[in-house]
């Protein structure tokens, strides 16, 4: 039985490349990769469990790029996550479930998409989370409470969107700051 090559890389830079997709399995012998950038590619798609592996991934950069749909499992095992970057995509909808496991993330950026909804449960237990950028969308509701359990966020953005109305929710967050 020939033994898999495991890579000692902690830094992986792919960025501003053409590339379209990344096969299954790519990632699983990076098992000390702690910040993986992919950022100015074409990638369209995220294989469901391309990062299962990396666990110790705290800074994961996908922007610029065109990936619009998001499976719950693409994040299930990024416990050491501090940092997402999912801005300047074609993500149109986000599952209440997507950052469930993402229990240390600080700083999310999903600015420059074409997201219409924020589903209350989406950033429910984040209770690390310092910045939230979701400005640059197309969102129309903030479902109510959807910022209940942010007692970290410093910064939040949320300009240039299609937004009407304030609920209260939103108001004390902005109070309290």
């Amino acid at each position: 039985s020939s033994e898999r090559l495991q890579f000692e890389i902690k830094y992986f830079y792919l960025s501003s490349n053409q590339i379209e997709n990344i096969a299954e399995g790519f990632l699983d012998n990076f098992l000390n990769l702690a910040h993986f950038d992919m950022s100015q590619n074409r990638l369209r798609h995220l294989d469901e469990l391309l990062f299962l592996k990396v666990s110790k991934l705290a800074y994961l950069n996908l922007s610029h790029n065109h990936i619009r749909n998001l499976s719950i499992n693409n994040f299930k095992n990024l416990d050491n996550l501090l940092i997402l970057d999912l801005s300047s995509n074609d993500i149109e909808t986000l599952d209440k479930n997507l950052f469930k496991g993402l229990k240390n993330i600080r700083k999310i950026k999903l600015n420059s998409n074409k997201i219409s909804h924020i589903p209350r449960e989406l950033f429910s237990n984040l209770f690390n989370l310092n910045e939230l950028d979701i400005g640059l969308n197309r969102i129309r509701l903030i479902e109510n409470e959807a910022f209940k359990n942010l007692h970290e966020l410093k910064i939040l953005n949320i300009n240039s969107n299609l937004i009407d109305k304030l609920n209260n929710d939103l108001g004390l967050l902005i109070l309290i700051k």
